[in-house]
């Protein structure tokens, strides 16, 4: 077929489209947003792979609990009636927790007490005999960079920094504060410390340990980096504030050991009208190990792999190829969303759109979008049919730490919860399946699904440089 024939074939469908009622065309649409909602909501399948999937324990990455959920993940996908389910090899960290003892030497009032602490990622361990130094009190970052280097000279920095509790996204708060968790270790490196310790970062006022990762920039010998829970942070700085000398003994026995194989898990429903047009979703399969990761990611996988299980028990065929990618070792780095990035880039195929979902499984309330203009303003009209899931607003904004690296896609969506509650749990051992409400769960699945239906059902208006015949945006 020469091009102006397929020109003349898209403008006739167009006119034929165009003689469909609005009305007619926007209830069926509507009809299938409700669909969706009924479906996930009452059979909850989903939670019900949840439930699996958590059952594999922490997913560490290059941990066997890992590798378990990684086979556990290929058999919801086929259950879900994916096709071309797949594993994409990729090297990740092998880093290994091990055990940590962290114990006050001094004041004489509470030497002897057991502080609860946990390595951080990729943290290096102390000596076989631990590290015994005192304690000197940092409340952020920027503070630890203003140290001298004779008062941070072989002693433990505690990076004692309270959750900023007056904002009101939870994660702004998160990303004034994981900066000192990610980066502390290093510049504290630099002052000659010894080792590291920082406050846990949540909202939740107990004395749970959250964990994360550290890096190390190559310049300095690496010192050990714990993350201490917050009433024992509180206990810490009243009593360096009381004037006293305040004394440590950190033991940590974490291994740094190397590289080893991970995957990504990626299943699909091809296109039955574009099959080299892509619309991606995901989330990362990792998780720490303190908990079973069932909100940060397990409810991110599943909602993806639901999201197309609902294509199918609904009896939906895309237009476009809808993937699944399940990313691993996104706390260490975003390995996994880096290789698949890789391959993307040397495919044939055309990356309409990436979703994600990484904020846990609580009520949806909207997507951050990372787009045109355009785009966003195009897709901010299908509003009154996401409201049948719960999603009130579109917004200029980042998709996600693992989608962030396909910059090949025309459109990039992360899927935003209520987050009020979300650093109670987060990289902790209070994240468990039992802390996700299975409605809460079952509305985001619905609510990526709606998108994904709209993005390949409705499409983005198409570029006037390209053939309509052959693209669906």
């Amino acid at each position: 077929m020469n091009r102006s024939v397929r020109l003349l074939s898209a403008c006739l469908l167009v006119m034929i489209l165009s003689a469909i009622p609005v009305a007619a065309a926007d209830e069926t649409v509507e009809n299938t947003m409700k669909r969706f909602r009924q479906t996930a909501l009452t059979e909850r399948k989903g939670f019900g792979w949840l439930h699996r999937l958590c059952g594999d324990g922490g997913r560490l990455t290059g941990s066997t609990g890992l590798a378990e959920a990684t086979e556990t993940a290929q058999q919801i996908m086929a259950e879900a009636g994916l096709q071309n389910i797949h594993l994409q090899p990729v090297k990740v960290p092998g880093w290994k927790r091990g055990t940590v003892e962290a114990v006050i030497v001094s004041p004489e009032s509470h030497a002897g007490r057991h502080l609860s602490v946990a390595a951080l990622g990729r943290s290096v361990p102390t000596s076989v005999g631990g590290v015994t130094a005192p304690i000197v009190r940092v409340s952020s970052l920027a503070e630890l960079k203003l140290l001298d280097r004779e008062t941070a000279a072989g002693a433990i920095i505690l990076i004692d920094h309270p959750f900023p509790d007056g904002v009101l996204r939870t994660f702004d708060g998160y990303g004034r504060l994981a900066r000192g968790r990610v980066f502390g270790a290093a510049e504290a490196s630099h002052l000659g410390a010894a080792a590291v310790l920082v406050r846990s970062i949540t909202t939740r006022s107990d004395n749970v340990p959250h964990l994360g990762t550290l890096t190390y920039d190559g310049a300095h010998h690496p010192i050990p980096g714990a993350s201490v829970g917050v009433q024992d942070a509180i206990l810490l700085g009243e009593l360096v504030a009381e004037g006293k000398p305040v004394s440590l003994r950190l033991k940590m026995d974490c291994d740094p050991a190397g590289e080893v194989n991970g995957y990504n898990v990626i299943g699909e429903i091809p296109g039955s009208r574009f099959p080299d047009q892509v619309i991606l979703v995901g989330g990362h399969i990792d998780s720490w190990d303190a908990g079973d990761g069932a909100h940060d990611n397990g409810t991110g996988c599943i909602h993806s792999i639901e999201a197309l299980s609902l294509f199918n028990r609904l009896g939906i065929r895309p237009a476009c190829t809808l993937r699944c990618v399940l990313f691993v070792s996104e706390e260490y780095g975003s390995h996994g969303a880096r290789a698949y990035a890789d391959w993307q880039r040397s495919s044939s195929e055309r990356l309409i759109a990436a979703l994600e979902s990484d904020r846990g499984g609580f009520v949806p309330r909207g997507f951050y979008v990372t787009a045109a203009e355009r785009d966003r303003t195009f897709m901010m009209e299908w509003l009154p049919l996401l409201r049948h899931t719960g999603i009130d607003w579109i917004r200029k904004g980042g998709s996600g730490a693992d989608t962030s690296h396909l910059d090949m896609a025309r459109v990039r969506l992360g899927l935003v919860v209520d987050s009020q509650r979300y650093f109670d749990v987060h990289h902790s051992a209070n994240d468990v399946l039992s802390a996700v409400h299975p409605r809460e769960f079952e509305l985001g699945s619905a609510a990526l699904a709606s998108m994904i239906y709209l993005l390949s059902e409705q499409g983005l208006p198409v570029p006037s440089s390209m053939d309509p015949e052959t693209m669906v945006e």
